[in-house]
């Protein structure tokens, strides 16, 4: 079954669209990547509707999977999921929406396809890299999802206030590349974890703990950099692998710093494309509902999708046929 997998992008005028063909074989499910892009269009139904109208007539597809998500605190919010009914009725494509999993014991969608695709290679984590940082960890016993701190947010938020907004990321790690890592102000960083305001982010926070400091700006983005590593590394620590994806993996100071600390592999190395692997979760989770079948996890209980007796159990995930097994 070809199936449009949809999630809201970083903007309320974006979304993240990946096409894949998805079958069930045995107990593994296989995903064949086909297409995946960012989009921008208007917020209102009728706009997106065409959209999956567009891309359906250009890669095919018979089902649409839609995930929605909360907007993180330091982000303007999304524009949420339409009525799947009324996607189904304006695109003629049968619709699955709202896809919080029953029996998920919690989990986010998506941390229910990363369980199938690395349970076969546990203690292992896929690894999410954008504004937040955040991580399904899978072991042969359980799965949990953590948020792991900031992943671009400090860097984006020091640089904007360091370029007077000409600027709002460090782009290929060119500050930090230049810069050296001033471990008077990363101390104050760590020692700033789990404080009220640790979290937010934001420029309040930056000059908090760099107050009484001059740190030359090359430096302060190579602090914040190393600083970001090492909060990763800490929340993905004793996993024998580590895929990554997401957009500050493009970052090559960041990744570089990351693979010094975790096993860490580019999601690509396994088939599935670094920017897109929230769509192809979408797909995967509204192929499953679709069809009716049961997911068991590690863990005390089962996760079933869809109601009645389940058509399938599945056990597994596979992208173009890699497991992602090293």
């Amino acid at each position: 079954m070809r199936v449009i997998g949809v999630v809201p992008g970083s903007s309320a005028d974006t979304v993240d669209v990946a096409v894949g063909d998805l079958a069930i074989e045995g107990d593994v499910v296989r995903l064949d990547p086909v297409h995946h892009a960012r989009h921008t269009t208007a917020t209102s139904d009728s706009a997106r509707a065409g959209l999956l109208e567009e891309v359906a007539a250009r890669h095919g597809g018979e089902l649409v999977g839609w995930l929605d998500r909360p907007a993180p605190r330091d982000r303007r919010p999304t524009a949420p999921a339409p009525d799947p009914a009324w996607i189904a009725e304006a695109t003629g494509l049968t619709a699955v929406a709202d896809l919080a999993v029953p029996g998920g014991r919690g989990l986010p969608p998506t941390a229910v396809v990363d369980a199938l695709w690395l349970r076969d290679r546990v203690p292992a984590a896929a690894l999410r890299v954008g504004r937040v940082a955040s991580a399904t960890l899978v072991t042969a016993d359980d799965v949990t999802a953590v948020d792991l701190g900031p992943g671009t947010a400090l860097t984006d938020v020091a640089m904007t206030v360091l370029t007077g907004g000409r600027r709002t990321r460090d782009t290929d790690g060119e500050f930090a590349a230049r810069g050296r890592v001033r471990a008077d102000l990363l101390a104050r960083l760590r020692a700033d974890v789990g404080r009220p305001g640790s979290t937010d982010h934001d420029r309040a926070h930056l000059d908090r703990v760099a107050e009484g400091l001059t740190v030359q700006a090359e430096d302060f983005l190579a602090t914040l950099t190393a600083f970001t590593a090492d909060l990763i590394a800490d929340g993905c620590a004793g996993t024998r692998l580590v895929v990554g994806s997401g957009g500050g993996l493009r970052n090559p100071v960041l990744t570089r710093l990351l693979a010094e600390r975790i096993p860490l592999r580019a999601s690509e190395e396994f088939g599935l494309p670094s920017a897109a692997t929230r769509p192809y979760a979408a797909a995967v989770l509204g192929f499953l509902i679709r069809r009716g079948a049961r997911v068991d996890l590690p863990g005390p209980r089962p996760t079933t999708t869809g109601g009645g007796p389940p058509t399938a159990t599945v056990t597994g995930l596979t992208v173009g046929g890699n497991r992602a097994r090293t």
